[in-house]
């Protein structure tokens, strides 16, 4: 599972079509604000989007590029979040509740992102290859 704060997808359109074409579905919980500036919400809602669905969660507070404090609504829709990912069916290949990992079979495999050249370079972009590898089931 994953929690994800302000995320976007990459700007490199190279590597923003790597994870729209994995269509990761990790069970995640994707939290934004409103008012960010740094990473507007139309930039994690496209990173919502590129996920399957069924397998997303999304948190929207008004406040800009935080994470809320935990407690109040945030507090009880990330209890929530938790509570249903500890709830799910274990992954085959690893003993629930016991911190297992999957089998090294079952993961998918992360190998390094080719290096950056050109304007991608330039602008600072950094590959994600680590970050949309999924378990596919």
């Amino acid at each position: 599972f994953s929690v994800v704060v302000a995320g976007f997808l990459p700007r490199d359109p190279a590597f923003a079509k790597l994870v729209t074409d994995a269509r990761p579905s990790t069970r995640s919980l994707f939290v934004y604000g409103r008012s960010d500036a740094l990473v507007p919400p139309d930039r994690s809602i496209q990173l919502v989007e590129a996920f399957d669905p069924s397998c997303t969660t999304v948190y929207e507070h008004a406040g800009a590029h935080l994470v809320p404090t935990c407690s109040g609504a945030f507090k009880q829709a990330l209890v929530a979040f938790l509570d249903e990912v500890a709830a799910a069916p274990a992954v085959e290949g690893m003993s629930a509740g016991d911190g297992a990992v999957p089998a090294a079979e079952e993961l998918a495999a992360v190998t390094a992102a080719p290096a950056m050249e050109g304007a991608a370079a330039e602008a600072g972009a950094l590959p994600v290859a680590a970050e949309v590898a999924a378990v596919e089931g």
